[in-house]
This record gives C-alpha cells, structure tokens and sequence, in this order.
C-alpha cells in the first residue's frame, strides 16, 4: 500500500487505506510524517475498531480499572496466497494495541505449519510489564471467527464475539469507518482515523517476524 498511498497524500488526495497500513515500519513512518505535514486525511482501515460492540467492551473495561490479561483469536480457512501473520494478526494486534493504549514492552512469535495445505497458524504474545495479550489466528481455521476476550484483575470477563448478534446492532463496521472519514474530509478528526495506531501494528507484526522463535 505504500507507494499507492504516498502518491495519493502528496497529490493531495483523501486515503481510505487497508489494514495493515503497509508492511515496512520505515515505510510506516513515511505515511505518517506526510500525512501529518500535508494534513491529508488518511484512515487505516482497522474493521473491528468500528464495531459499536468492540467499543461498547472498550468502555466496559475502562470502568473497571487494570487488566490483568488480553486473549484475542481469529481467521478463516484460507486465503493461502497471503501470509496470515500480514493478512489476519493484524486485526488483533490493532484491538489489543487499542484496548490497552500503549505500545508493548516485548513480543514472542511462533508459527505453525499446516501438513495439509500451505497454512498456517499464528501464536504472538504482546507483553506490557505485568499484563500478557495472547493472539492465535492463522489461515487453517475450520471456519471464519474473532474473539476478544479480556480479563480485568477485578475477575470481571468482557468479551467482544463477531460471531454472535446482538439484538439492535445493525450497523455495518466499515459504514461507521467510511463515515468517520468523510468526517474528517470535511475537517472533522478523529482518533479512530488510525494512523498512528497503525504505524505501531505495522512495528509490532515486522518486530515479532524478525525475533521470531
């Protein structure tokens, strides 16, 4: 997505970009100066940030002080073409980095090859001092799923399911993303524009590939 983005920011031009933002922390930082100094607006597609649902579970944790841990799975039978480090983590990595606030102290890699296909599955852990983000997703899933799930040190459990359906939630994630980047078209920002957030997606995911065990 860099170069397409890059072009589009210096020609002035408006960016509803794909997670992951790119696949080059250097690259990353190079969107993200621009868009900052051309004050173009650019939007990082995180789907899950803009389930009313994920952020209803947001605030249900804020209220209840220190989390004590994060256990985020996730993805589908396939694609096999992609690499499901770059295709699937990132959508945990972004709800986990949004819940918590912070950018983490340390991150572990292990991936596992399928012997049937071409897959395979993800184990990342994000780790910030005393609190521990466990994510398991991949590309062999019997089928498609997202689950976040966090445990604050008050022994409450909050969870956020895709799979399931609330009564009254009718509204589509990339609906609320679109509006919030017409939003900011027209001068209006907003934090879920994901710029910033992304950049740190993008070092977490190229750190743990590089220390990977």
């Amino acid at each position: 997505h860099a170069d397409i983005a890059r072009k589009c920011i210096s020609d002035g031009l408006p960016v509803f970009i794909e997670k992951p933002l790119c696949t080059s922390y250097d690259d990353a930082k190079l969107i993200a100066v621009e868009c900052e100094v051309s004050n173009v607006p650019v939007l990082v597609d995180h789907t899950y940030l803009f389930d009313s649902r994920f952020q209803r579970m947001k605030e249900e944790v804020k209220r209840h002080g220190k989390i004590h841990s994060i256990q985020s799975w996730g993805g589908n039978y396939g694609q096999f073409k992609y690499d499901p480090l770059w295709d699937y983590a990132p959508h945990d990595v972004a709800m986990c980095l949004d819940i918590f606030g912070e950018y983490p102290g340390q991150t572990v890699l292990r991936r596992m090859k399928s012997h049937v296909t071409s897959g395979e599955a993800i184990f990342l852990w994000l780790a910030w001092f005393d609190t521990v983000s466990e994510i398991i997703t991949g590309n062999i899933f019997a089928s498609r799923s997202r689950r976040c799930m966090v445990r604050c040190d008050d022994g409450k459990f909050f969870t956020f399911d895709d799979m399931i359906s609330r009564p009254g939630i009718t509204e589509s994630p990339v609906a609320n993303a679109l509006t919030v980047f017409i939003d900011a078209i027209h001068g209006k920002k907003d934090e879920r524009l994901g710029v910033e957030l992304g950049v740190d997606v993008v070092q977490v995911i190229e750190t743990a590939e590089r220390m990977a065990v």
